[in-house]
């Protein structure tokens, strides 16, 4: 549908698979919004970190260059 110009909203908990195939990602805590961009710019180590309470790492996945969340 996205290619076809219509908008997808998708709810996903799990960061890597959700940056594979967002063009715009909204992160929430406790129903407040904590960053908002494309994948590079939402799932950064220091803001995963501090969402999730766990020491994180973001890679870009060899094969799509793709943001890659490790915890």
């Amino acid at each position: 549908l996205a290619q076809q110009n219509v908008g997808v909203l998708m709810v996903m908990h799990d960061l890597s698979l959700a940056a594979g195939c967002a063009d715009h990602m909204v992160l929430m805590r406790c129903g407040e919004k904590v960053a908002e961009g494309n994948p590079a710019v939402v799932l950064q180590k220091d803001i995963i970190s501090e969402v999730f309470e766990v020491d994180a790492s973001v890679q870009n996945h060899p094969h799509t260059g793709k943001p890659m969340v490790i915890i």
